[in-house]
């Protein structure tokens, strides 16, 4: 045999059935007809286009044949399976093997492929299930479609059984029905034959009969000679009926041995359902376990997934709650900012008041050192210009708080804006929770805490603003109760001028030095409101980006909410199909109760046709016991007067040989 060892073709087989297995390499293929799994007639190929039979391809030696007792032959065969089939007498008695090359072919009974009881039910050892993994390590498949292939072989392995049962069945009734006829016709001659004898020997003992003359002699002499002839045929009869009943003894316990055979395949089938049931179990097991496993694995994707995103999320959230200390710290700086600047602007107050008084001792003084008219005029013009002033101060403090005001309206808005995104986003994290694992909902209790300290941090900066916008509304006011005062002790020192008529002006020039000065600081202190009006510009510009962060958040978190809808609705149609998969699994399971039940109806009417198929072979066998073989050798007593010799009439053989 060829070295199948570097062969790396791969082949397909295609059996009686139409049904092809493969590719499988030629170390497996010789495996299969090891096992008996490839006879001849099947066919192999290499492309699925050209097809030629097994048993031509010289590395499976399927080159044996199997020749019984008659001189017949059977295959060919592998030799491991037509030792099998001799060991197990599956074969006709006296079996031995004939290679080949030494067989005469016109003595062959019937192709091995065709004859399903001799290679099959008798003959074939049972499928190596444990072959599959060096069949499947020759050919790189997986186990799974290993067990595929070993199903769909023991399919077609019960199904021939099944099919050859029935063939045996049909042929011992056959054999049984033309047994009974051979048995009622021999019957039938044996009494025939049994009636002319005695007919004869009657006739040869009739001492009444007259002289006979010579023609009747010859007559006589005739009928001693058909008598002997008779006897002698009688005999033949008796040897050939013997035979007959020895052949028939012979086929008997054939069949029996037959009914044996069917008997085991009938366990074989049995045995090879629950390895069928087993094997459908295991693969099940496995196909169910491998969806466990493939559906685990996606879980686990999607839970590091999920890990990975809120740990990004977690990230985020640490990285606004620093930036939310950083604002809380610069708001705690804006408050000592505002405490400095109360304080300062309760010294500017007090240093205008000041200023009202010198720039007031200051058109007294002028008002002494000039005539009463100059002075007059002078603090006329000194009054306007301070009316003109105080009116210039009043109308900027008044534009300063309505755009105050109107500032302290926009954070208002900004400030609602941001605590209905604020809402909005509680009610999304709230929703979303229902719907997220523990993780996500304390995400979102973090996420409340850090929205509830910047809440309360906006409060505090609000009441801050309000604060600042009440003392400067308060200092206004205060300043314009001064100015009213002022303008008020003008007219009245006016009035007390018009009744003066001159005065001391020696501190007119230290005032006027100390005016200067007070203007300086005057000059100073609107360049640190300045200052303070450009820190507000900058809280606000700050204020309106966090606006904008929160309004980003909403938007990512509405992503967030579109996402883990689609994933719902995707869930969906995932939950319907496993539905329809497990009504569909409960319909396969009642199918295949029913079917099981149906195979054992069909088993037990198996058992029954093979009992009664025995009874009736056993019936054949005592009827065959039985039977009357030897001719009676006098006559009895009782017995009817033989007939006359007019009456006797010569039976057509008899005729023939006178």
């Amino acid at each position: 045999m060829a070295d199948t060892t570097s062969d790396s073709r791969n082949w397909f087989l295609r059996i009686s059935s139409g049904t092809i297995f493969g590719p499988v390499s030629t170390q497996g293929l010789t495996t299969w007809a090891a096992q008996g799994r490839v006879l001849a007639g099947n066919e192999i190929s290499e492309d699925r286009k050209q097809w030629q039979p097994a048993e031509g391809l010289a590395e499976l030696d399927i080159s044996w044949y199997i020749e019984d007792g008659e001189g017949l032959l059977d295959g060919p065969f592998h030799r491991r399976v037509a030792e099998k089939i001799i060991a197990t007498n599956a074969g006709h008695g006296g079996g031995r093997l004939i290679p080949a090359a030494e067989a005469d072919l016109g003595r062959v009974r019937q192709p091995a492929a065709t004859r399903l009881g001799a290679d099959r039910a008798g003959g074939q050892p049972e499928l190596d299930l444990e072959s599959a993994a060096a069949t499947g390590a020759a050919t790189a498949e997986t186990a799974p479609e290993a067990w595929v292939e070993e199903r769909e072989g023991l399919r077609l392995r019960i199904a021939e059984l099944e099919t050859q049962t029935q063939n045996l069945l049909r042929a011992a009734e056959k054999e049984t029905r033309a047994q009974n006829r051979q048995l009622e016709n021999a019957r039938k001659q044996i009494a025939t034959l049994q009636v002319e004898l005695e007919e004869l020997r009657q006739l040869a003992a009739d001492p009444a009969a007259p002289a006979a003359e010579p023609a009747e002699v010859n007559a006589t002499a005739a009928l001693e000679e058909a008598l002997e002839t008779a006897r002698r045929e009688i005999g033949d009869l008796r040897q050939a009926a013997e035979r007959e009943s020895d052949t028939q003894q012979a086929r008997i316990t054939e069949l029996e041995q037959q009914l044996a055979a069917a008997a085991d395949a009938a366990g074989a089938v049995a045995a090879l359902r629950a390895d069928k049931e087993r094997l459908a179990a295991d693969l099940g097991a496995v196909q169910t376990a491998q969806a466990a496993l493939r559906a685990r694995l996606a879980e686990l994707q999607e839970t590091a997934a999920e890990t990975a995103r809120l740990r990004d999320a977690l990230g985020g959230q640490n990285e606004e709650l620093e930036r939310l200390r950083a604002e809380r710290l610069q708001g705690q700086s804006a408050r000592k900012d505002v405490e400095t600047l109360k304080v300062r602007i309760a010294e500017l107050v007090g240093q205008i008041a000041d200023h009202a008084a010198i720039t007031e001792s200051v058109g007294m003084l002028q008002t002494r050192c000039t005539t009463l008219e100059e002075s007059l005029h002078q603090a006329r013009e000194s009054y306007a210009e301070l009316l003109a002033f105080s009116n210039g101060r009043d109308q900027e403090h008044q534009e300063a708080q309505q755009a105050a005001g109107a500032q302290h309206e926009a954070l208002q808005a900004q400030l609602d804006a941001a605590a209905a995104s604020v809402r909005s986003l509680t009610e999304q994290l709230e929703a979303a929770t229902r719907q997220e694992p523990a993780r996500v909902r304390e995400l979102a209790a973090r996420l409340r805490d850090q929205e509830m300290l910047v809440a309360g941090v906006l409060a505090e900066g609000q009441q801050i603003t309000g604060q600042l916008l009440a003392s400067e509304r308060e200092a206004f006011t205060a300043l314009r109760d001064g100015s009213v005062a002022r303008q008020t002790l003008l007219q009245a020192r006016l009035a007390a001028l018009q009744k003066l008529q001159g005065g001391e002006t020696g501190d007119v020039f230290e005032r006027e030095a100390k005016l200067r000065t007070d203007r300086a600081n005057s000059a100073r202190t609107q360049d640190t409101l300045d200052a303070l009006q450009q820190e507000h510009a900058r809280h606000v510009r700050q204020a309106e980006t966090r606006e904008h962060e929160l309004v980003n958040r909403i938007r990512v978190l509405e992503l967030e909410e579109e996402r883990l809808k689609e994933r719902v609705a995707e869930a969906e149609p995932l939950f319907q199909r496993n539905q329809r998969l497990t009504e569909l699994l409960q319909d396969r399971e009642q199918k295949l109760a029913q079917e099981r039940q149906q195979r054992s109806i069909e088993q037990a009417q198996l058992e029954e046709a093979h009992q009664t198929l025995m009874a009736q072979i056993e019936t054949a066998r005592q009827q065959d016991e039985r039977l009357p073989l030897a001719p009676p050798e006098g006559g009895e007593a009782g017995a009817p007067p033989p007939p006359a010799r007019e009456s006797f009439r010569a039976p057509p053989w008899m005729r023939l040989r006178r």
